[in-house]
């Protein structure tokens, strides 16, 4: 995660800060691919492509 997100962010990894509460449901549904978080497409469309990389 640290290749992602940087050195410094690797204390905040498994930080309670860093939580999403959900129902147990919902969780279970995110497991099994039902449904999916995904980023805001009009939003994503304004900024500059990023280029990734491991």
């Amino acid at each position: 995660m640290v290749i992602l997100f940087g050195k410094e962010a690797e204390a905040e990894m498994f930080s309670p800060r860093n939580d999403l509460l959900l129902h147990k449901d919902v969780e279970k549904a995110l497991d099994l691919g039902i449904i999916a978080i995904v980023p805001d497409l009009a939003e994503a469309t304004q900024l500059s492509p990023t280029n990734y990389s491991l």
